[in-house]
């Protein structure tokens, strides 16, 4: 009787602060993997309610999501008909983007961390979620981006910044905050998150 192989460990652990001045190149080495971190069709159908009644009460018709990572958020944007910018700092995630969901009309994708200026007043609603901001190396990374944030929206904007309290864990030991089996390049794999 022949056994299943054992799955092979795939490590996603990120540890470089997300500030302007150094691209964090763990989020480019780990841009596929990150996708199997997420059950997107599940975190969107639950948030799509959400965001369709808060754009709709402010009439939303352009929208940056900044620290896009491998832009569900932005693709679901665009297919309600929406103007869409996604960026992100790691030039990793941006070509996962564009390679899964082309540049049509409608969608751009910049290279940019969330501290770095985009054009002011062009956008109705500016999203920072998934955690991003807690990578921040520091609490002046955090001001400085939401400063950038709130200076792209036109006045009357909405600005929707998503933390979890990351800066509570202790330092010291890994936490662990997923470990699952996956499905990867035809293989069976344990996808361990610290």
């Amino acid at each position: 009787m022949s056994r299943a192989p054992e799955p092979k460990a795939i490590p996603y652990h990120v540890e470089v602060p997300v500030s302007s001045s150094e691209p964090p190149s763990a989020f480019d080495e780990h841009a596929e993997q990150y996708d199997l971190l997420v059950n997107w069709p599940r975190r969107l159908a639950n948030e799509e309610p959400f965001y369709r009644r808060l754009f709709e009460e402010v009439g939303v018709r352009r929208v940056l999501d900044a620290a896009c990572g491998t832009g569900h958020h932005a693709a679901m944007f665009h297919a309600w008909g929406l103007q869409v910018e996604g960026a992100d700092i790691s030039p990793g995630m941006i070509a996962r983007c564009r390679a899964r969901l082309g540049e049509p009309p409608g969608l751009k994708w910049v290279v940019r961390a969330f501290d770095q200026p985009a054009e002011a007043g062009k956008f109705d609603a500016v999203i920072c979620v998934g955690n991003s901001l807690a990578l921040a190396e520091d609490l002046p990374v955090v001001h400085a981006a939401l400063g950038q944030m709130l200076a792209a929206l036109r006045p009357g904007g909405i600005c929707i910044a998503g933390v979890l309290n990351l800066w509570s864990l202790p330092p010291g030991t890994t936490v662990w905050q997923k470990c699952m089996r996956v499905d990867y390049q035809r293989a069976d794999h344990i996808l361990l998150k610290s």
